[in-house]
C-alpha cells in the first residue's frame, strides 16, 4: 500500500483541528504515514486553547515558522532562505516529506470517507485532484505552477 503524508496549517480552532485529523485518520488511516503539522501564529491563539490532538497522535512532526507569510507578498529574491521559504503556508511540509503524494488538508474539516484512496486512484499525470476551492489562495497559484487546467477534478457524490 502506498503511503502518503499529509500537510496542515493551524490557526486556532483546536477542536475544528482534532476532528479534522481524528475524522481523517479514522478513514484514512491506512494510508497516512506522517503529519506535517504547521503552526499558525501562536501569540494569536493562545487564547483559544491548545492544539491537544497533537499529543493524540503519534504520527505527527510540529513546526512553528519564524514568522507567517502565508501566500501573499512573496519575495521571490528571498527564497534562497529557509527560514523565509518555510514561513510560506504549506512549504515546510512540501519540503520535508518523502511521499510520491500529499494531501493538503485546512483544520475546519469533517471527514465522513476515505479522501486518500478517491486521490491516489484520480490523480493520474496531474498535478493535484479534487475540488479545488481556492486556487488565488495557493502559492502556486500566484506562481504560474499550478492552474485550474492541471488539476483533475472528481465529482463524487
Amino acid at each position: 500500500m502506498q503511503k502518503i503524508d499529509v500537510l496542515i496549517n493551524a490557526h486556532g480552532k483546536p477542536f475544528q483541528t482534532a476532528l479534522s485529523l481524528l475524522s481523517l485518520m479514522k478513514h484514512s488511516g491506512q494510508w497516512i504515514d506522517r503529519i506535517w503539522f504547521v503552526q499558525d501564529r501562536p501569540e494569536e491563539t493562545k487564547a483559544l486553547g491548545a492544539q491537544f490532538v497533537l499529543d493524540l497522535l503519534d504520527n505527527i512532526t510540529i513546526y512553528q515558522p519564524s514568522d507567517w507569510r502565508w501566500i501573499n507578498h512573496i519575495d521571490e529574491d528571498l527564497l534562497t532562505d529557509v527560514n523565509y521559504r518555510h514561513s510560506i503556508r504549506y512549504q515546510y511540509g512540501w519540503e520535508h516529506t518523502d511521499k510520491d503524494f500529499v494531501l493538503t488538508i485546512h483544520n475546519d474539516v469533517y471527514f465522513t470517507a476515505d479522501p486518500v484512496e478517491l486521490l491516489i486512484n484520480s490523480i493520474g499525470d496531474n498535478i493535484a485532484a479534487g475540488k479545488i476551492g481556492l486556487c488565488i489562495q495557493c502559492p502556486a497559484f500566484h506562481h504560474k505552477k499550478c492552474s485550474p487546467e492541471n488539476i483533475r477534478i472528481i465529482d463524487q457524490h
